[in-house]
Order: C-alpha cells, then structure tokens, then sequence
C-alpha cells in the first residue's frame, strides 16, 4: 500500500486481486488475507497494526481489518476538516480599532 492513495482505493484494488486470485483456484484463508493486508500497511499504520493483531482474542478476520481501516480514514478525513474549519475561527484581541483609552 502506498500513502498517495486513499485507503479505499486500495483495498477495492487487493479485493479484485483476491477476487482473480480465487477464480484461478488460489484459495487464500481468511486469517491469511487479514495478516497480508496488515503487512502491506506503510509505517504510518504500525500502530493500527499491533492493535489488530493483538488487542484482541482470537483471530483477526480480513472484514474486520478492512472495516478498520475504513473507519479510519473516515475519522481521519472529519479531523482534517475540522481543523481546516477551526483555522477560520481564530480571534485576535486588539485595542479597539486604534482608538485610545
């Protein structure tokens, strides 16, 4: 994965990989597709990445690390335009318009 490209574009791009990968009778298990997809996170996701595989009991399942990722790009891109929209609302403190006391 690359960090030029959104998340979503990379995974619809692994999924059809998988899909043609399935057609030509490559059966990948699902636990197998969550770990490649975590190994192919650039370094920005480490942590993400430890959390998945874990924070958690048991197997981690390849929707469920697609639906995380997902859920953080969303709440990655609500943080960028809400500073974007914050940087707007600066107030400064003058003397008044250049009147005197």
């Amino acid at each position: 994965m690359v960090e030029s490209k959104t998340v979503t574009e990379q995974l619809t791009k692994l999924n059809k990989i998988l899909d043609d990968l399935e057609k030509i009778v490559v059966k990948l298990e699902d636990e197998d597709k969550a770990i490649l997809l975590l190994c192919a996170l650039p370094r920005l996701f480490e942590s993400f990445k430890h959390t998945m595989l874990y924070g958690k009991e048991g197997t981690v399942t390849f929707e469920e690390v697609q639906a995380a990722l997902r859920i953080k790009e969303l709440t990655k891109s609500k943080d960028l335009r809400a500073d974007e929209k914050s940087e707007g609302l600066s107030v400064s403190r003058g003397n008044g318009g250049g009147r005197s006391n």
